[in-house]
């Protein structure tokens, strides 16, 4: 099945969103079963980022760098666990973070350090 790369990022960021303060993803969608191939492609590109930066192996470690990310970039997410205002505000920081330089190459992809956070977040849920 091809994937387009917003489709993946879209499906990784609300799993993401909705991990980083409860930890779980009910996913919620008509398609399953391109979420789970999505879901199944993230986690293999957090193990892959987690093989370059293994000082942010850890659901602690991940957040904390997540955070800080957020705060230097001034960015803000909304109070809750609203996953649409959580998707927002990541995907500001992505964008802030190939603004910045801030990339990292996984298996040909360029992502955002962001990006391989939370897909990083995602394969230590």
């Amino acid at each position: 099945m091809a994937l387009q790369r917003r489709q993946f990022m879209s499906a990784v960021i609300a799993a993401a969103a909705a991990s980083f303060f409860d930890g779980t993803y009910r996913g919620a969608t008509a398609s399953e079963a391109r979420d789970e191939i999505t879901l199944q492609s993230a986690r293999r590109v957090g193990a892959a980022y987690l093989g370059q930066r293994p000082d942010e192996t850890g659901r602690e470690n991940l957040m904390a760098s997540l955070t800080r990310s957020l705060r230097e970039t001034g960015i803000s997410l909304p109070s809750g666990t609203s996953v649409t205002g959580l998707a927002e505000g990541f995907s500001e920081l992505i964008r802030a973070d190939f603004a910045s330089g801030r990339t990292v190459i996984i298996e040909g992809w360029v992502l955002s350090e962001s990006e391989c956070r939370l897909c990083a977040l995602h394969a230590a849920v």
